[in-house]
């Protein structure tokens, strides 16, 4: 398993996204994400 998915997990992101989601979550999202991958 990748390391990364949990700490994903930890920070509250479940993909694939809630259609409710605004743009700003999603920005969010991926903000987080990008940040787990890069350290």
């Amino acid at each position: 398993l990748c390391p990364n998915t949990y700490e994903i997990y930890n920070q509250g992101i479940c993909l694939p996204s809630s259609t409710l989601n605004e743009e700003e979550d999603i920005r969010k999202a991926a903000l987080v994400i990008k940040e787990v991958l890069n350290g």
